[in-house]
């Protein structure tokens, strides 16, 4: 209902240690035997048929949690996720307890704006308050995602000469 992949599993104190996710659950069901019989059981790897055989959440996740702290930058995230080949991670405070999950989507979805955010965003941020430029200076277009600067500005070097 929720289009939920994974969670987070936590110790009594709300610390994750570890993830159940949807990996972790067709692992279990493709170490099943086939109830036709016409296919024959995979072969699985020990640890991989310990997981199989769990019942509890425990025993089915990915552990130990590697996990994000919220003041981190999609790029810091990102990183961690491909240098691990993890498709999530928890996100925990400054006493390591569960505040939220950020997934691969997570990290995409920044990338998918609609043009008038990130019209507002160069305008903003770029334009005023870096540049110190009037809005009148530079027009900003966004279309799709493509962005065009039309515009003049005088040439200033803050180097003394």
């Amino acid at each position: 209902e929720h289009d939920v992949t994974a969670v987070p599993v936590v110790d009594g104190s709300g610390r994750p240690v570890g993830v159940v996710s949807e990996g972790d659950l067709l692992r279990k069901s493709s170490g099943q035997a086939d109830p036709s019989g016409l296919l024959p059981v995979p072969h699985l790897e020990a640890w991989e048929r310990a997981k199989a055989q769990g019942a509890k959440a425990e025993e089915l996740m990915s552990a130990p949690a590697v996990c994000a702290r919220p003041e981190w930058t999609v790029v810091e995230a990102a990183r961690v996720m491909t240098d691990g080949n993890i498709k999530r991670l928890p996100v925990v405070d400054e006493t390591d307890k569960l505040v939220g999950i950020i997934s691969r989507g997570d990290l995409l979805r920044v990338f998918l704006r609609h043009d008038d955010a990130i019209r507002d965003e160069i305008e903003r941020d770029l334009l005023r308050r870096t540049l110190r430029l009037a809005p009148s200076a530079v027009t900003v277009d966004v279309r799709e995602g493509e962005v065009t600067l039309d515009g003049s500005v005088e040439a200033r070097s803050l180097v003394p000469v």
